[in-house]
C-alpha cells in the first residue's frame, strides 16, 4: 500500500492538495489495514480520501468489506471516494451503500478540475454583477468608496400613493401578465409581474424569493436582513466604481421580468423612458461593497434607503445592479414630448425577450444535464463543443526471445560468464537383511577305488602285461592295471624273480571297489604260469550322492525383495538434500551394496543377503538460472527497444540439459517475454496537445503516426474533439502478456538407474558348482 496526498492528482500548486488524501491499494493489501489508513488520513484532517483499487486486488471484493467502512463513516470526518478500474462488484458494491466511485484516477481529477472551474466561473459571474443590468464603465475618474450600505428596494407598503395615481393607473390600457420564468426546476417568483406603459407593479418585488443557501459577508460590512426581507448578493467587486442614483416617477418606472435561474432569481429591467411630466435626476456617490440587495415585501421597511421613495418599486434591478457594480444607468431616450416613450419601451421590452429567451434555453439545458444526463451527452456528441472523447488506444507490443547456454559450477560463480551454482549431492539409505533357502540341487558321481598290482615273473626273459588287463578277485570285483606292466627277467642261478608293481582300479565306481590285500592272488597273464599277480589293498571308492548348493537367482531375489523400499529411502534422503531453488540435472544414478554369507554355488541349505542404496546426482540453481535469463532477456529488450517498453506478464522459459559431469552441468535455456510500450502522464499530454480541437480523421491520422501506438479509436468516431484537453480521456487498451513461468526437460528421472548388484542382470559370483 503506497498514500499520497493530492499533489498525486491535482499537481503541486493546488491549494486543495493537503485537503485530499490518497491510498493506493495493492494486490495484497488487506481490508482492515486499508480502513486503518482511511482512519489515519481521517485524523490529518483530509476532507476526502481517494481509496484507488488496483485490478486484482483481495480488501474490496465483496459486500461485507464495504459494509466494515459503511458502519465506520459516521465517525469519519472525511470523505471517501474510491477508484475502482474494472469490474462491476466492487464498483456496484460501493454504490450501493452510497460511496462516490470513479472508473479512473484521470476521472477523478477531471471531476476535481471541473468542479474548481465551475466554483471559478460562478465567483467570476457573481463578481461581475447580472449580465443584462451592467453599463459601460464612466470615462470619468473611479472615486473611492464613500457609503458602504446596500441598495434597498421601496416596496409598495412603504410609498404614498394618491387614490389618483391609483386611478389613473387603472384607466389605462389593460395590464399585460407575465409568467414568472423556472430554470433548473427552482421556484423563484410565485406571482406575475404587472407590466403597463412602462410601469411596474410593486407586487413583483414584494413576492421575489432568494434561495440562499449560506449567509453573504463583505471585508467591510455584513447586511443584516429582516425576516422577509432581501437576501445580499456579493457580486466581490475589486474596482471602485461610481454609484448614480436614479429618480423616476411612476410613470416612468421600468418593466421589470423576475426570473430565476436555479433557485436564484435575477430581476431584468426594460430600459427606463422619461415621459411628460417625469424627471431624472441623478446623483454620483462612490461604493465598493459589490452587495445588491434584492428587497421583498416583509424587508422593506428596514431595508428602504432610496431617495424620495414615491413610486411602489421606484428602483428598478437594473439602477440597483449598476449601482452595485459602479456602472451607468441605462440611457434615456430623450425624445423632447410625451409620447416619445413607446418606442424605448417597446425596444426595451425587445431586448428583455431575448435575453429572457437566451436564459430560458440556458435553464432548459441545465434542467436537461440533470434530470437527463444521457441526452445531453447525444446533444454533446453531435457537436462535440463543450463534449468529451474517449480516444482508445492499442499500444505497440513486441516479442522477446533468446537463447542462452548457462553453465552450472561448483564454487562461486560468475554471473559474466552467464555461471550459476551447482553441486553434487548424494542419498543413502538404511541397510536390510533377509535370509533365503538355497535352491540347487546336485548329484555327485562315485569314485572307483585304486590301489596296487605287482606282478612276478619266472623266466629270465623281460615279459610285459598290457594296460587295462582285467583281474578279477575273490569276491568277484574286477581290478584293471592303469599301465602296462613291464616285468623284468629272473635270475635262475641267484634264485632272484623279476618283479614290479603297477597302479591299478576297480573297474566299477563305489565302495564295491574298496578290496582287501591279496584278493587278487595267483597266475596270470600266461599259460606257462611264468607270471602271478597279487594286490595290495584298494580304497577311495564312493557310490553317487545328492546335495543342495546356493545360486545366485537366491541372492537376487532377495535382493529385489529388498531394493524397491531401499531405493525410497534413498531417493528420499537425495531430493531432502535438494534447495527450494534447485533442480537435479540429469539422470540419478543409484546403486545398491549386496553382501551375502554364501555365495553362488555353495553347498548349503540357505543365504543371508544384505542390501543398502545409494543414489548420486548434481543439483543446479534453477531460480538463478532463470533471473539471470530474465535479467539477459531484459537487457536485450531494452537495447532493441527503448526504456519506454516495459514487460507485462511473465518472462517464460523452458530449459534442457545438455551435459552433466562430475565438476558441474551445461543447460539451453529459452527464454520468451512481451514488452508493451508505455504512455506516461506527460505523454498523455502532449498527445492530448497535439489532437486538441482537431477533427477525428486527423487525430486518427497524427496519433497513429505517433511512436508505440498499434491503434486508435475514438467516440465520438465523427466531429471535432474538444479543445480543452481535460475533457479528452485516455482509455490504453490493455495487452496480454505471456503467463506460466519455466519448465525444463532432460532434468533428473524419478526412475532412478540402478546399477550394480540386484535385478538388474548381475554376472553370478563364481562358485564351485
Amino acid at each position: 500500500m503506497r498514500q499520497g496526498t493530492g499533489t498525486d492528482v491535482l499537481g503541486l500548486n493546488d491549494p486543495r492538495n493537503g485537503r485530499i488524501g490518497v491510498i493506493y491499494v495493492s494486490a495484497n493489501d488487506e481490508n482492515s489495514y486499508v480502513i486503518n489508513a482511511i482512519q489515519g488520513q481521517d485524523r490529518l484532517g483530509r476532507k476526502q480520501v481517494a481509496v484507488v483499487l488496483a485490478e486484482q486486488h483481495k480488501a474490496f471484493q465483496h459486500p461485507e468489506d464495504f459494509d466494515a467502512l459503511k458502519r465506520l463513516r459516521n465517525s469519519l470526518s472525511t470523505q471517501v471516494v474510491f477508484i475502482v478500474p474494472g469490474g462491476l462488484g466492487p464498483a456496484e458494491f460501493a454504490r450501493q451503500r452510497r460511496f462516490s466511485v470513479y472508473s479512473s484516477l484521470e476521472n477523478y481529477t477531471k471531476a476535481l478540475h471541473d468542479e474548481q472551474s465551475s466554483k471559478k466561473a460562478h465567483d467570476k459571474e457573481m463578481h461581475r454583477g447580472w449580465f443584462f443590468a451592467r453599463r459601460k464603465l464612466s470615462d470619468a475618474p473611479l472615486q473611492e468608496e464613500t457609503s458602504s450600505e446596500p441598495i434597498a428596494l421601496s416596496t409598495a407598503s412603504e410609498q404614498s400613493i394618491s387614490p389618483e395615481n391609483s386611478e389613473e393607473r387603472d384607466s389605462k390600457a389593460p395590464i399585460t401578465r407575465m409568467r414568472p420564468i423556472i430554470i433548473g426546476g427552482a421556484e423563484a417568483v410565485t406571482p406575475m409581474a404587472t407590466i403597463h406603459s412602462g410601469r411596474v407593479d410593486s407586487d413583483v418585488f414584494a413576492h421575489i424569493r432568494m434561495q440562499e443557501k449560506t449567509p453573504v459577508e463583505s471585508d467591510e460590512e455584513t447586511a443584516v436582513v429582516s425576516k422577509g426581507g432581501p437576501a445580499i448578493i456579493d457580486l466581490q467587486s475589486t474596482r471602485t466604481r461610481s454609484k448614480e442614483t436614479v429618480r423616476l416617477s411612476d410613470e416612468d418606472a421600468p418593466a421589470v421580468l423576475p426570473i430565476a435561474v436555479g433557485g436564484v432569481p435575477l430581476v431584468a429591467v426594460r430600459e427606463p423612458t422619461v415621459q411628460s411630466g417625469g424627471t431624472l435626476t441623478t446623483s454620483s456617490v462612490s461604493r465598493q461593497s459589490g452587495k445588491v440587495a434584492a428587497m421583498g415585501a416583509g424587508g422593506a421597511k428596514s431595508a428602504n434607503r432610496s431617495r424620495g421613495g414615491r413610486a411602489a418599486g421606484t428602483l428598478a434591478a437594473t439602477s440597483l445592479a449598476n449601482t452595485a457594480t459602479g456602472g451607468t444607468p441605462p440611457p434615456t431616450m430623450n425624445r423632447g414630448g410625451g409620447g416619445g416613450g413607446g418606442g424605448g419601451g417597446r425596444r426595451g421590452a425587445i431586448i428583455l425577450g431575448l435575453i429572457a429567451l437566451l436564459v430560458l434555453t440556458g435553464g432548459v439545458v441545465s434542467a436537461i444535464a440533470y434530470s437527463q444526463p444521457g441526452l445531453l451527452n447525444s446533444l454533446k456528441h453531435i457537436t462535440n463543443v463543450q463534449g468529451t472523447s474517449t480516444i482508445t488506444i492499442t499500444p505497440a507490443s513486441k516479442t522477446e526471445s533468446n537463447n542462452y547456454i548457462i553453465i552450472g559450477v561448483q564454487g562461486t560463480p560468475d554471473s559474466t560468464k552467464q555461471q550459476i551454482s551447482a553441486r553434487a549431492i548424494t542419498g543413502t539409505s538404511p541397510s536390510q537383511s533377509k535370509t533365503v533357502s538355497a535352491t540347487g540341487q546336485k548329484q555327485t558321481a562315485g569314485v572307483a577305488a585304486t590301489g596296487t598290482l605287482m606282478f612276478i615273473n619266472s623266466l629270465p626273459q623281460e615279459q610285459t602285461v598290457r594296460a587295462n588287463t582285467v583281474f578279477t578277485g575273490k569276491d568277484g570285483v574286477q581290478i584293471v592295471n592303469s599301465v602296462a606292466a613291464n616285468i623284468p627277467a629272473a635270475n635262475p642261478i641267484g634264485g632272484v624273480f623279476g618283479k614290479v608293481t603297477v597302479s591299478a582300479h576297480a573297474v566299477q565306481v563305489g565302495t564295491g571297489g574298496n578290496i582287501s590285500a591279496s584278493d587278487i592272488a595267483g597266475y596270470c597273464c600266461t599259460t606257462d604260469k611264468s607270471i602271478s599277480v597279487v594286490n595290495a589293498a584298494f580304497s577311495g571308492g564312493q557310490n553317487p550322492q545328492n546335495y543342495t548348493f546356493v545360486q545366485q537367482s537366491d541372492i537376487d531375489g532377495a535382493v529385489n525383495a529388498l531394493e524397491p523400499s531401499l531405493l525410497q529411502q534413498a531417493e528420499t534422503s537425495l531430493k531432502g538434500q535438494v534447495h527450494s531453488n534447485e533442480q537435479l540435472a540429469g539422470s540419478v544414478t543409484c546403486t545398491p551394496a549386496i553382501g551375502q554369507n554364501q555365495n553362488a554355488g555353495d553347498k548349503a541349505s540357505s543365504v543371508t543377503v544384505t542390501v543398502s542404496v545409494t543414489c548420486k546426482g548434481v543439483a543446479y540453481d534453477q531460480k538463478g538460472a532463470l533471473s539471470l535469463v530474465t535479467s539477459l532477456l531484459s537487457k536485450q529488450a531494452t537495447k532493441d527497444l527503448g526504456s519506454n517498453y516495459a514487460l507485462v506478464g511473465n518472462i517464460v522459459t523452458s530449459s534442457q540439459v545438455q551435459k552433466v559431469t562430475s565438476s558441474g552441468v551445461s543447460l539451453l535455456v529459452n527464454a520468451k517475454g512481451v514488452w508493451v510500450y508505455q504512455f506516461s502522464s506527460s505523454v498523455q499530454q502532449n498527445l492530448k496537445n497535439l489532437i486538441a480541437g482537431k477533427n477525428v480523421t486527423d487525430a486518427i491520422t497524427l496519433l497513429k503516426s505517433q511512436p508505440g501506438i498499434s491503434d486508435v479509436s475514438i467516440n465520438p468516431n465523427t466531429g471535432t474533439l474538444p479543445t480543452n484537453i481535460s475533457n479528452i480521456t485516455f482509455v490504453i487498451q490493455a495487452v496480454a502478456g505471456l503467463s506460466g513461468g519455466g519448465s525444463s526437460s532432460g532434468g533428473a528421472s524419478m526412475t532412478p538407474t540402478v546399477t550394480g548388484p540386484g535385478g538388474s542382470g548381475l554376472t553370478p559370483l563364481p562358485g564351485n558348482g
